[in-house]
């Protein structure tokens, strides 16, 4: 028989008085807890990644308001368009690895999965929810992918599924 433990040390965010230990009792609760452990870390990796992407798009909002940030005939970064990349990386499954975020000089953002040369994928989304990806994905026979949407609030099975691919 094994017990279930939480110690504040690890899990301040349960509201335990320092030190003070939950357990449960049973077979399974050594699995539960690891289970649950990796669980909690997951979610602190993703949550801190995604607060990155936010703080990523604050400062394009931020940096990026005016015409010819540096790039000639750069186009400033719409309201609306900066309110569809928050929209679509809000969207983003708990799951996701969090994507590098970066201005676009035609008035969209880019969102970048990336291991290396034969392993990435991006979207980009621009004006009324308008986007574009295209990635590839593989060693050797690689395989690409590219195609277009309009974002209407949720990510599609076939974005997510290329996501994933990426770390494939």
């Amino acid at each position: 028989m094994s017990a279930l433990a939480f110690t504040t040390n690890q899990y301040e965010s349960f509201n335990f008085e320092k030190d003070e230990v939950r357990t449960g009792v049973g077979e399974d609760s050594g699995k539960i807890l690891e289970m649950v452990t990796t669980a909690i870390d997951n979610i602190t990796e993703v949550s801190s990644g995604k607060l990155l992407a936010l703080l990523d798009l604050q400062i394009i909002a931020d940096e990026f308001e005016e015409e010819y940030w540096g790039v000639d005939g750069a186009e400033a970064i719409s309201k609306e368009t900066l309110e569809y990349a928050l929209s679509f990386l809000q969207a983003l499954p708990l799951s996701t690895k969090v994507p590098s975020v970066e201005a676009d000089a035609d008035d969209s953002i880019d969102f970048e999965w990336y291991v290396d040369k034969r392993h990435l994928f991006t979207v980009n989304i621009g004006k009324g929810g308008k986007y574009y990806f295209a990635g590839l994905f593989g060693e050797g026979d690689y395989q690409k992918a590219k195609g277009s949407g309009v974002f209407k609030g949720k990510i599609t099975p076939l974005l997510a599924q290329l996501i994933e691919d990426v770390y494939k």
